[in-house]
């Protein structure tokens, strides 16, 4: 890794990787979440798509993220009968504090778009 690379920050950081039998595991071990975590832009946001059966060991795994993230996380459980779970972090507790916020961004989202985030924003576990 270059220098310049690893000063990096951004913005949104998403982990969609799957095995065989599940999430690759090598990208839910805590070294490797907590240098997504220090790769963040202030404001950035990190989501990781997750599954919640219960052999994948889901509370072991979001207690791994909380750390990682000291507790600035979010869950959002997608589909109770695929066991989806999408799990957010950031570095500034802020942004998941105001659920008041949350409300308001997801109506307005609602308002111009077809997907009903509205739904999902009730779905939201801290």
């Amino acid at each position: 890794m270059r220098r310049n690379e690893r000063d990096s920050k951004y913005d949104m950081i998403f982990i969609d990787a799957f095995e065989d039998d599940g999430p690759a595991s090598p990208l839910l071990e805590g070294e490797f979440l907590r240098a997504c975590r220090i790769h963040l832009g202030k404001g950035g946001i990190f989501a990781i798509n997750l599954w919640n059966r219960p052999k994948d060991n889901f509370p072991v795994i979001y207690s791994r993220i909380q750390e990682a993230f000291c507790n600035n996380t979010l869950k959002l459980l997608i589909a109770e009968m695929f066991r989806n779970v999408i799990v957010y972090g950031a570095n500034d507790p802020s942004l998941f504090s105001d659920l008041h916020a949350i409300r308001g961004e997801a109506r307005r989202l609602q308002d111009t778009h077809i997907m009903n985030f509205r739904k999902y924003q009730r779905h939201l576990y801290w």
